[in-house]
């Protein structure tokens, strides 16, 4: 997992819950309360889920919660990267548009980038279904950057998840414009 995501995770929680409380949690962490995170340095899964979860206990707010709640944050970090990637003018378009744009050009530009699943396949014309799958295990977070994308693009959508019982890091999305 790439530093810029636990770097957002940090800023976002500093804003929500205080720099204290943060603070707090970094430091009883193994990522250490002082340590600097360039973009782009790696972060091992199980130091990001540690931090999670000593957020989720010190705040009483639950892991599911946190998670989502970034992802709809860090979708606007993530759209206004400089990238060269199509500008898409619709919802479905844009997340059709991810895995073959926004991940393939991040991963020209740094090879080493893990990138989750994300099938995308029309079920309708109103009707988009995303398969999210990834070791990690990040379906909230992945719900969160959809949720961000659904604000983003202002389209009357609802959203549905389900989640796979057999296999917990796979997750089913499924968009319906209204």
């Amino acid at each position: 997992m790439q530093g810029f995501i636990l770097k957002g995770f940090r800023d976002y929680a500093s804003r929500r819950f205080g720099t204290d409380v943060v603070k707090d949690v970094f430091e009883g962490s193994s990522i250490g309360g002082d340590r600097r995170l360039a973009a782009w340095d790696y972060v091992g899964p199980d130091e990001f889920s540690s931090v999670i979860e000593r957020l989720a206990q010190q705040t009483g707010t639950t892991r599911s919660d946190l998670l989502i709640r970034f992802g709809e944050v860090m979708f606007q970090t993530l759209i206004n990267l400089p990238l060269r990637q199509q500008r898409c003018l619709t919802l479905f378009r844009y997340l059709e548009s991810i895995e073959t744009g926004f991940c393939q050009e991040l991963d020209e530009l740094v090879p080493r980038l893990e990138f989750p699943g994300l099938a995308c396949c029309r079920l309708g014309e109103t009707t988009l279904e995303m398969v999210y799958a990834s070791p990690l295990q990040l379906g909230d977070l992945a719900e969160g950057l959809i949720r961000g994308s659904i604000l983003h693009f202002a389209e009357p959508v609802t959203l549905e998840r389900f989640d796979d019982a057999a296999d917990p890091a796979r997750v089913r999305f499924v968009l319906t414009r209204e």
